[in-house]
């Protein structure tokens, strides 16, 4: 491969490492939006309603504020990794030895896998959430269903049953 080509290639993979990070910032602004969003409802009902509901909306707040932390931890470290590059200069980067660069390739390595444990464990606990959300919804329509009357109970739970699957 001459040179051209070789830089052409080098360019091209720069740009796709520019895009990958570019979707990965747009993936944790939307995580870190819809847990703001969500903890600030929940907290809400967490304050407003007391027993069961509250604890399950207490629940949501927390890993929500748990995945936002580990989100902002990942901006964190991207920041601070890009930071340490910015700041070597070619000739620093020459002067080190082999073994200092292959420790360094390491530390990039091991970060970026931390980086994605970090972002699926986030995933998980806004997926969590949604559950705790779903669980909340589908037990306040069946209290409201079972407290309509018992000759009402049936067809209530019957037509939440049925709407669920609409």
């Amino acid at each position: 491969m001459n040179e051209d080509q070789q830089r052409w290639l080098a360019e091209r993979q720069q740009k796709f490492i520019d895009r990958v990070e570019n979707a990965s910032f747009a993936l944790w602004n939307s995580l870190l939006t819809v847990n703001g969003i969500v903890a600030t409802v929940f907290s809400a009902v967490a304050l407003l309603d007391k027993g069961f509901e509250s604890l399950v909306a207490i629940g949501v707040v927390i890993f929500c504020i748990i995945s936002s932390i580990l989100i902002i931890w990942n901006f964190k470290v991207i920041r601070d990794h890009h930071w340490r590059v910015a700041s070597t200069t070619d000739a620093d980067f020459a002067k080190t030895s082999p073994q200092e660069k292959e420790q360094c390739f390491r530390d990039s390595r091991r970060m970026r896998v931390w980086v994605k444990k970090r972002e699926l464990c986030a995933r998980w606990l806004m997926f969590l959430a949604a559950l705790l959300i779903v669980a909340l919804l589908i037990t306040h329509r069946v209290q409201g269903a079972l407290s309509h009357g018992s000759s009402a109970c049936s067809a209530n739970l019957l037509s939440l049953i049925a709407s669920t699957f609409d």
